[in-house]
């Protein structure tokens, strides 16, 4: 699997949040499961040169659903449009 971010969620971060992804574009509406077995969908949207912003409803449920200062990985499969969040 390929690493897309690690985040340490914070207050802020509950409507969208911005990272930077140098592995080139991401999918506008991005599916992600968890660990958990949780399935999540996010808007995510490019700002240019390698900037991003998930944001969405269920963005904010999934933030909702863990604790501040949790540490969350964004990873994907080479291959696949499989997104994954593993949360410590």
């Amino acid at each position: 699997m390929a690493e897309i971010f690690t985040i340490t969620l914070r207050s802020d971060y509950g409507s969208r949040f911005k990272f930077h992804h140098d592995g080139g574009p991401l999918p506008g509406d991005m599916r992600v499961s968890d660990e958990n077995g949780g399935s999540w969908k996010f808007k995510c949207t490019s700002e240019g040169g390698g900037w991003f912003t998930i944001s969405g409803s269920g963005w904010r449920n999934f933030f909702n659903s863990y604790s501040i200062r949790d540490i969350v990985i964004l990873s994907n499969q080479a291959d696949y449009e499989v997104y994954t969040f593993s949360v410590r």
